[in-house]
């Protein structure tokens, strides 16, 4: 019985540390200019996946209070209301689950500056048939700067990273990032100056001008 009830506080301790953790991370994107963004391993783990972490800690806490309720439920009007509990509890999982699903269609990619001062995570996201790039810039282990104001978005959900088709260049500090737009015809440079404020500029050059822009 002892050992029971230490597993029961124990787990009342880490869902209540991690929901403190969990809206702590959410103050960090909604109200800092910052973005929570964890590299474990190669895998990433950002605020969609914190929040369905803790998604799936409510639904099992709310899975259990059903569970002693309709226990301790002695009429079948009491029984009938619990059932319909769920009915909300599955959308929710549902819900939670599905912007998961979406998301991890996103791919984070690092790079580092050649004097090992600056470092850049580039986010590549697609959904059907629309895709879009962002660039942060590293601040410590656990949070990026996004560089760019608005998302960068890329036709027909093209994923430039992952195929390839893109040059990054190092200059001191001054970064320079190209990819492909429309089947290679065009392409975009991005030019990050870590010098100047980190001002980004953004410019498209065809397949010609694309050398002088690398």
């Amino acid at each position: 019985m002892k050992e029971k009830t230490k597993i029961k506080y124990s787990i009342i301790i880490f869902s209540i540390m991690y929901s403190i953790f969990s809206f702590s991370v959410y103050y960090i994107n909604f109200h800092t200019k910052y973005t929570f963004l964890l590299n474990l391993f190669g895998w990433y783990i950002d605020i969609f996946v914190v929040f369905y972490i803790l998604a799936l800690m409510i639904c099992a806490w709310s899975i259990w209070g059903l569970i002693v309720l309709w226990r301790k439920a002695s009429k079948t009007i009491y029984k009938i209301f619990i059932a319909l509990l769920w009915i909300p509890l599955i959308i929710f999982f549902l819900y939670a689950s599905l912007v998961v699903m979406i998301k991890s269609d996103d791919y984070y990619y690092e790079f580092q500056s050649d004097n090992k001062k600056h470092e850049i995570v580039i986010q590549e996201s697609t959904f059907l048939l629309s895709g879009s790039l962002n660039i942060y810039d590293r601040k410590n282990a656990f949070v990026v700067e996004k560089l760019n104001k608005d998302d960068i978005f890329l036709d027909d959900a093209i994923r430039p990273i992952y195929f390839g088709d893109y040059h990054i260049k190092w200059d001191e500090n001054i970064l320079k990032f190209s990819f492909y737009l429309r089947d290679q015809v065009y392409w975009k440079v991005i030019t990050v100056d870590y010098g100047n404020g980190k001002r980004i500029e953004e410019t498209i050059v065809n397949e010609n001008e694309l050398e002088n822009n690398k």
